[in-house]
């Protein structure tokens, strides 16, 4: 009978050493993921998801232009895909549009004040740096040609 009680007593133990042991590193990773984020926001100098400050639409206003902004990445099979024809789009329309291609891992402040959380995502802008629409994914030319254009 007091083999019993030890082994109960020693299982016991163990559970509550592994839940110890589990609360201990969930507590460890989520410091870590607020750490992170801390250093994030602090280097980049904006919230997460926050409307973009007047300083970054004054910055990409051009008068009498509606902005492409394209947010992509180097990894982005769909981006280079689409690049040949999207720059074709915007010099039929060089009148009407200017397009700056943003690099998600070299902006990340500027991705997250746009919300961007997919690449590729585009935002058009209109003279005043204000944001028309968004449209995020693969667009065809023609699809393209429209946003651009028409805002849709």
């Amino acid at each position: 009978m007091a083999k019993h009680r030890s082994q109960s007593k020693t299982g016991y133990w163990i559970t509550g050493v592994v839940i110890i042991g589990v609360l201990i590193w969930g507590l460890a990773s989520l410091g870590s993921r607020q750490g992170q984020n801390r250093t994030d926001n602090q280097s980049s100098g904006a919230a997460m998801y926050l409307k973009p400050s007047p300083a970054v639409t004054a910055n990409l206003a051009n008068p009498g232009k509606r902005t492409v902004l394209w947010f992509s990445a180097t990894w982005c099979e769909i981006c280079k895909s689409m690049s040949p024809y999207v720059q074709a789009v915007v010099e039929r329309h060089v009148d009407q549009v200017v397009i700056t291609e943003r690099d998600v891992d070299r902006e990340p402040g500027l991705a997250r004040q746009y919300a961007v959380r997919g690449t590729p995502t585009f935002v058009l802008l209109d003279e005043n740096g204000q944001t028309i629409t968004t449209r995020v994914g693969y667009l065809s030319e023609s699809q393209f040609e429209s946003f651009i254009t028409q805002g849709t």
